[in-house]
């Protein structure tokens, strides 16, 4: 009974920390950043390279200054993406700690079912022993009535043979 009361208590605490946990979030998370536009005007296809260009003893990869420019212009607006990204990973660390804390709700429920079921099996397997032993021969009504006639009887028959031989 005692473990019921502690799987019942925690299981109670686990789901005030979650939708504590869910307020929290509600209330602490910052505006989703605006994601920039990772296309530049006027930038050129980066399909134009041309790879395996020699130039003296060294093989590249050439293309033109304009692709290049865009290319770095593409990498600075990658930039600002870290703000998302950071809170892309927070978000999933929520939801990892969220997930975790249900697994655990979900196995504390289990554990709590278990020991009722249990409790109620041991009840169940009380009442039935109760109820056998109500039903016992020894219990039977009619037994001890005529067990009470018979020494009713036995009494009154050393009562009366007392009686008679005080008399003589």
């Amino acid at each position: 009974m005692k473990s019921w009361k502690l799987g019942s208590s925690v299981f109670w605490a686990a789901s005030l920390a979650l939708l504590l946990s869910g307020t929290a979030q509600a209330q602490e998370e910052p505006q989703r950043p605006e994601l920039p536009e990772l296309k530049l005007e006027g930038c050129p296809d980066v399909a134009e390279l041309e790879v395996g260009v020699p130039l003296g003893d060294q093989t590249g990869a050439w293309m033109p200054r304009t692709t290049l420019e865009c290319l770095y212009g593409r990498l600075r607006l990658l930039e600002e993406l870290i703000p998302y990204v950071t809170l892309l990973e927070a978000r999933a660390d929520r939801a990892d700690a969220r997930a975790s804390l249900q697994r655990r709700e979900t196995a504390l429920a289990a554990q709590e079912a278990d020991s009722a079921s249990e409790a109620l099996d041991e009840a169940v397997e009380r009442a039935r022993e109760a109820t056998d032993d109500l039903n016992a021969w020894h219990r039977a009504r009619a037994l001890w009535f005529s067990l009470g006639v018979v020494v009713t009887v036995v009494l009154e028959a050393v009562a009366i043979w007392a009686f008679n031989e005080l008399r003589l």
